[in-house]
């Protein structure tokens, strides 16, 4: 009997050694991960996704390496305490599965913890879940992250009316906003800022999209498309998309492209349902999400134990060092 390793442990590892293994004579790299929420390896392009367009994922692995075995958690917060920390989540026992829980001795040993040591700014914008940020608004900062921009999970929308704490206060002019955006600008200037200051920078993007809202929220909250309507699950994958392409986009415009490391990858499987729309009476209607892939219909499968809870999309693209199309 052997385990798996999961593709969000291989990715820690992976991110730990680049440092090292750079003599004082190289350049480090600059490093964005991007982690999308409930979105499995069928909804993706160059997967054989035929079901929702994903242009800005598919280019970045066109241009790079694209994983064919990327396997994560079943659900999503036992595959961020295994991405943050490199270890099996069961290792440290009901801390590791337990929703807004983080265990206690990982903190120093994070990845953001090395990333900071290795010389680093380090960032992260989106969702986070490994806390209830209203409980301990400096959580980010002890699991080594200098900035941070995540919305309330469970206390606010995480979409339309967001409810955002940044870098440990609630900010206050964000009930206005769309969620991904203002998450996505934030990356985007902590990279501008940490680039212009000269040094490089690690930029962790657990991104909202494509998550439905959760059920204590839903009567407030739905998950709003950005011009004030509902989203179906094909909107958040496009919508998910297009935040991808941003940073992209950003890191073109400030001339870093050739020297950063963008990694994309997902929490877990596509969810069997989304919210959708209100019904005649009053009530949430969740439709079933199912996909296309390689002509074959796919069901959601978040929670299971087979391919379609565990498999995700894994692309890494570092032009000039890993090969494109591999």
């Amino acid at each position: 009997m052997y385990l798996i390793k999961p593709a969000c442990c291989f990715l820690t590892g992976l991110l730990l050694l680049m440092p090292v293994g750079l003599n004082a004579a190289e350049t480090k790299p600059n490093i964005v991960l991007i982690m999308a929420d409930d979105v499995g390896s069928d909804a993706i392009g160059c997967y054989g996704g035929r079901s929702y367009p994903t242009p800005h994922i598919d280019a970045l692995a066109k241009g790079g390496m694209k994983f064919n075995h990327g396997y994560a958690m079943p659900v999503c917060h036992p595959t961020r305490v295994c991405l943050m920390t490199g270890r099996y989540p069961f290792r440290f026992g009901k801390a590791g599965s337990t929703w807004g829980d983080y265990p206690s001795d990982a903190e120093g040993i994070s990845i953001g913890n090395r990333m900071q040591q290795a010389g680093y700014a380090t960032a992260v914008a989106g969702k986070w879940q490994l806390c209830m940020m209203k409980n301990d608004k400096q959580h980010p900062s002890r699991v080594g992250f200098d900035e941070w921009c995540l919305f309330g999970w469970h206390e606010g929308g995480r979409y339309h009316h967001p409810l955002i704490y940044q870098n440990g206060a609630l900010r206050d002019d964000a009930s206005s906003l769309y969620g991904p955006e203002v998450y996505a600008d934030f990356l985007i200037d902590f990279m501008k800022r940490s680039h212009k200051a000269g040094k490089p920078f690690f930029a962790y993007y657990p991104m909202a999209l494509c998550h439905d809202v959760t059920d204590d929220l839903k009567n407030e909250h739905v998950a709003y498309y950005k011009y004030g309507r509902w989203m179906t699950y094909a909107e958040m994958m496009a919508s998910m998309d297009d935040m991808v392409g941003k940073v992209v986009a950003s890191l073109n415009e400030m001339g870093v492209r050739d020297n950063t490391l963008i990694i994309f990858t997902t929490d877990n499987g596509t969810p069997g349902a989304s919210y959708l729309t209100v019904n005649e009476n009053g009530k949430m209607v969740r439709p079933k999400v199912v996909s296309v892939q390689n002509d074959k219909i796919v069901p959601g499968g978040k929670g299971k134990l087979d391919d379609t809870g565990t498999r995700v999309p894994l692309i890494a693209n570092l032009p000039g060092h890993i090969k494109a199309g591999t």
